[in-house]
């Protein structure tokens, strides 16, 4: 699964770590269509990826983080970083 997008790259071998953040936090409401009805598998690799966008603050501003996996696999393929 390829990106696309300039700034995005493919993910690293380092990994990405995530920290679990409120778990009593409650979801906003959808700003799209559920385009995968809710499925989250996919039966061959590179078929079906599913995004994340963060915001997370830092001293300088708003730092973005966008992340993208392949639901064959659940691996990071992708990310991209940006300040806000």
């Amino acid at each position: 699964m390829t990106t696309g997008s300039p700034g995005c790259a493919p993910r690293s071998e380092s990994g990405l770590s995530a920290k679990k953040g409120d778990l009593n936090r409650k979801a906003g409401p959808p700003v799209h269509d559920d385009l995968v009805n809710r499925q989250f598998t996919a039966a061959a690799r590179n078929a079906v990826g599913l995004t994340d966008i963060t915001e997370h603050p830092a001293a300088e501003g708003k730092l973005y983080l966008c992340a993208i996996e392949d639901l064959h696999s659940g691996r990071i393929v992708g990310h991209c970083m940006d300040a806000g």
